[in-house]
């Protein structure tokens, strides 16, 4: 939508931070996808290494805009620190070749492998209550999710603007297998 809409435009290409994040990575930011929430999402942990790459990797995060107050009642974002550290994972770590698959049909058994990861390597889960205008940059492969929303009659307004950086190559790892030549 940030191609269309102004008001969405605008807090993608936010001057600060886009500064920010080309401190952080030293080259420049791509804004290349925005999400927009009314409502918590509730979305099981994951990393969006898997749906987004680059090559070199890491150059891939997402910038979280608070559009209201949020707290533990309208499903705050969760995130498990330490996770970005965690090797970066695709379909085929899984023994699934991700290009043959036609909707999301193994999505879920990635799902679960991530929940065993953060079973098994005793991963702290924290949510994010912050205020209206508060962010949260967070790199690929850090796990994050959406939190249960306890009060349904809250909305969660908020904006999610993914970037890709400059002079890198990218693509969607969950439906390539680079071992095979399908990207």
């Amino acid at each position: 939508a940030w191609e269309r809409v102004p008001a969405i435009r605008r807090l993608a290409v936010t001057p600060k931070i886009l500064s920010t994040l080309r401190t952080l990575y030293g080259r420049d930011p791509i804004p290349m996808q925005t999400l927009n929430f009314g409502r918590g999402t509730q979305q099981r942990p994951h990393s969006d290494s898997v749906h987004f790459s680059s090559v070199p990797q890491g150059f891939m995060c997402g910038v979280w805009i608070a559009l209201e107050d949020i707290d533990e009642t309208n499903g705050p974002l969760e995130y498990y620190p330490g996770s970005h550290r965690l090797p970066y994972l695709d379909f085929s770590n899984l023994g699934i070749t991700g290009s043959d698959q036609r909707e999301h049909e193994f999505y879920p058994r990635y799902e679960r492998f991530i929940q065993s990861c953060i079973r098994e390597l005793s991963l702290e889960r924290r949510t994010l209550s912050v205020r209206k205008g508060q962010a949260i940059i967070w790199a690929a492969n850090l796990l994050h999710g959406g939190s249960a929303v306890t009060d349904p009659t809250r909305t969660r307004h908020s904006q999610v603007t993914h970037y890709y950086f400059a002079d890198c190559l990218y693509y969607h790892p969950y439906r390539s297998d680079p071992f095979l030549g399908k990207i």
